[in-house]
């Protein structure tokens, strides 16, 4: 009986929009409100508990534009005026994992490689990196303003970089998702080699 796996190397095409079709849906029906409830149940409640001098100058904020993200704004800023100070300064702010920076790349592997779970690797990548990521951004918050610049920095390089360059390097060692293509009976069908005393036809 033929594995999954073994199906999708027959048909990757078929297989490949199939897997694409699912990742599309479940990021639009569980995985993004899953990020959304994460940012307001979860993570602002878990910030608000950072109570040193230092965390006590800001007010942790969500704003309707940007409900998957939290805020860290000095509490000399009116509510009122959150958004705007927002789009001009750009305070420190925590962004929930898993987000566009992850679909995006996830589908290209998916269509490169569709027997392979790479795009369930880059999710792991992804979740791992977020709670790390969160446990920073709150040491910035509370006692050191350098761990800001870390949170930035594994934002911007440790997620959307590799996000972006490990499926291209991936895509350029397969040659374009060739290997992932090729049929497992593809190598049956070519013609037996002469063998020593038997002329070739």
């Amino acid at each position: 009986m033929p594995t999954l796996r073994t199906a999708i190397e027959r048909h990757p095409r078929v297989w490949g929009f199939a897997l694409a079709v699912l990742l599309l849906v479940g990021y639009v029906t569980m995985l993004r409100p899953a990020r959304l409830w994460t940012a307001t149940h979860v993570v602002l409640p878990v910030l608000q508990q950072v109570r040193t001098d230092r965390a006590d100058q800001v007010r942790l904020v969500q704003i309707a534009r940007r409900p998957d993200a939290v805020f860290a704004i000095p509490r000399g800023v009116h509510p009122s005026n959150d958004d705007a100070y927002i789009r001009a300064e750009e305070p420190p702010q925590w962004a929930a994992p898993v987000g566009v920076i992850f679909l995006l790349p996830a589908l290209f592997l998916i269509g490169l490689f569709p027997a392979r779970p790479y795009w369930a690797y880059l999710l792991a990548y992804h979740v791992v990196l977020g709670v790390v990521a969160l446990g920073v951004f709150a040491i910035g918050l509370g006692w050191w303003a350098p761990a800001f610049k870390a949170y930035t920095f594994a934002r911007t390089y440790m997620a959307e970089t590799v996000s972006l360059v490990v499926p291209l390097l991936l895509a350029l060692a397969g040659g374009l998702g060739g290997g992932s293509r090729r049929s497992p009976s593809s190598a049956d069908s070519a013609p037996p080699a002469p063998t020593a005393g038997t002329p070739a036809a």
